[in-house]
């Protein structure tokens, strides 16, 4: 099982052969070319985290660290979550770029905590 990380509109994930998981706090009110197969809410920043970044009331810097805590806060279940499916699967949310967005820090947190794994790769 491969990991790969995207965003909702990039053209390549109506042809990804595996399972579409939504990684985001808010599902698209767009149509999308595929089904989204699933969500892991524990992947989503905390509505919290998420507004006071999106509201411009802390930056990138410290709404990662936020979002690593989160993410330490649930590891067991994360991994246990993400180990459960038998397919690649692709993690999904809105940011095309994805150095300004969570799941360009899961990536990084992924490897860091299992680095036998390999780092989930964009699609």
């Amino acid at each position: 099982m491969k990991i790969y990380t995207s965003y909702f509109n990039n053209p390549q994930v109506k042809d990804f052969d595996g399972v579409k998981i939504s990684i985001a706090r808010y599902k698209p009110r767009f149509s999308l070319p595929y089904k989204i197969d699933g969500k892991i809410e524990e992947l989503m920043p905390t509505k919290f985290l998420l507004l006071q970044y999106k509201n411009k009331e802390i930056d990138f810097e410290v709404y990662k660290d936020g979002y690593i805590d989160q993410l330490h806060d649930l590891k067991n279940r994360i991994i246990g979550k993400i180990l459960s499916y038998d397919k690649d699967l692709v993690l999904l949310c809105y940011e095309k770029d994805k150095n300004e967005c969570h799941r360009g820090i899961f990536s990084d947190w992924w490897f860091w905590q299992n680095p036998e794994h390999n780092r989930p790769k964009e699609l």
